[in-house]
């Protein structure tokens, strides 16, 4: 009998902060040192379990080791957000160079009514011929990937090393680098191709 993603999260909810304590032996110390909630990281846990309940098939893999794994990609991704954000203390009074100095370049801003980035306001000097070209480049190389060749390199471009990413899926890390070897390589045949 196949048990839907609800029956799944509340037979196995004791996973979340199980997989949570042995990623982090010290989960609160993490906690505080990362400005946040110890309940914080058990929600992150909790929500990866839950992305694990919803994305959970049978036939392709044993529901605890697709859980885990869900679980531990949630917290590395939740608090890689986490390290991203930027903190102010309620109480301190900063300076108008303290506040330039975080504003970030896709800071939410409102022009016209219409919510853009700074990014999207500041003049570029690009050549948006080269761009519009780079651009199509990178998609045609992206739909080359594998869903698995995707995650890896979104991993990746998110700073998680190979060892974190082997992890996530259950494989060394160089098991992780030799996918990376094969994405490298369709990425040069491509610009080969394209150059000539």
């Amino acid at each position: 009998m196949t048990l839907t993603p609800e029956e799944l999260y509340n037979k196995y909810q004791h996973y979340a902060e199980r997989t949570l304590c042995e990623v982090f032996p010290d989960p609160h110390n993490l906690a505080k040192k990362k400005g946040i909630e110890y309940e914080d990281l058990v929600q992150y846990a909790k929500l990866g379990l839950w992305i694990g309940c919803l994305t959970y098939n049978p036939k392709k893999s044993k529901f605890n080791t697709h859980a885990i794994n869900s679980i531990k990609w949630n917290l590395f991704k939740s608090l890689n957000k986490e390290n991203g954000l930027i903190k102010l203390e309620e109480k301190r009074k900063y300076s108008e160079s303290e506040l330039y100095d975080v504003v970030s370049m896709d800071q939410q801003i409102f022009d016209d009514n219409e919510e853009k980035t700074l990014h999207e306001l500041i003049a570029s000097k690009d050549d948006t011929y080269k761009t519009g070209l780079g651009n199509v480049l990178i998609n045609e190389c992206l739909n080359r990937l594998t869903g698995f060749q995707k995650e890896i390199l979104k991993l990746r471009l998110e700073e998680y090393t190979f060892e974190q990413i082997g992890s996530m899926y259950n494989m060394t890390k160089e098991a992780i680098r030799q996918h990376m070897k094969k994405m490298k390589v369709k990425f040069i045949n491509l610009r080969e191709v394209e150059l000539v």
